[in-house]
């Protein structure tokens, strides 16, 4: 069991985009967010007329959201968070496919595969450890950069609302945390269980390949894709 837990610290340890996209990713939203409430603090200064007065960009922004209605409210919030989370999860999506087409081929065409294997490590635990950062490892860092992200969005829409304490009440109190995390949960349970098989693929892409496997991990598949839509419009 220690052996396996360093392989898998091994991991995070050699393939640094693990640990440095979803920095990026949280680093992006902030600046993001950032940028949102500059551009809503400096046009406040330009004045926008409507038929009972005149009222700040900022002030109709707050106002805009304090007189939706509370379903309306918590759907604007609980999609605004789902898309931050699907955003994520395609990008680290596809860091999961480079990591896994990578793992065993650029051990081999480095060399360090030799190192590895004269440690009392067998073939099993290192094609294990390599799966088990793509079906845990990968989904849990998804999950809390997700949640990371999410936090940074209200925390700073808060700050937004900070001059209506009402407004930045209502935007905590339609903001259905726990049930979007068990959401998330379930669907990256979901979503690893329908990707086992393309993570299988992968491994044995990366195994096996001599030259760069992106190609035959690619090609292969959609050559089965393009026999099989061709034998169905024959039908």
């Amino acid at each position: 069991m220690h052996s396996f837990i360093a392989l898998l610290r091994r991991e995070l340890w050699e393939h640094t985009s693990l640990k440095g996209i979803p920095l990026t990713l949280l680093t992006f939203v902030l600046l993001a967010n950032i940028a949102f409430v500059f551009l809503l603090t400096k046009s406040a200064g330009s004045l926008i007329r409507l038929n009972q007065g005149e009222i700040g960009s900022l002030g109709s922004y707050i106002g805009f959201f304090t007189q939706l209605e509370p379903a309306q409210q918590t759907a604007i919030i609980n999609s605004t968070m789902i898309t931050t989370g699907m955003v994520i999860n395609s990008v680290l999506l596809i860091v999961m496919f480079f990591y896994l087409l990578d793992s065993l081929y650029g051990e081999r065409k480095d060399r360090t595969i030799l190192f590895w294997k004269s440690l009392p490590v067998s073939n099993k635990e290192t094609v294990l450890s390599k799966l088990a950062i793509a079906v845990i490892i990968i989904p849990v860092i998804i999950f809390f950069t997700s949640a990371l992200a999410n936090f940074i969005t209200l925390g700073i829409q808060s700050l937004v609302f900070y001059q209506n304490q009402y407004a930045a009440n209502l935007l905590w109190q339609h903001t259905d945390v726990s049930g979007l995390s068990l959401f998330s949960i379930f669907l990256l349970i979901q979503q690893t269980i329908w990707y086992f098989p393309v993570m299988g693929w992968l491994l044995f892409c990366s195994v096996w390949c001599r030259k760069p496997p992106i190609i035959v991990a690619v090609l292969i598949p959609a050559m089965l894709v393009f026999i099989d839509s061709s034998f169905l419009l024959d039908t």
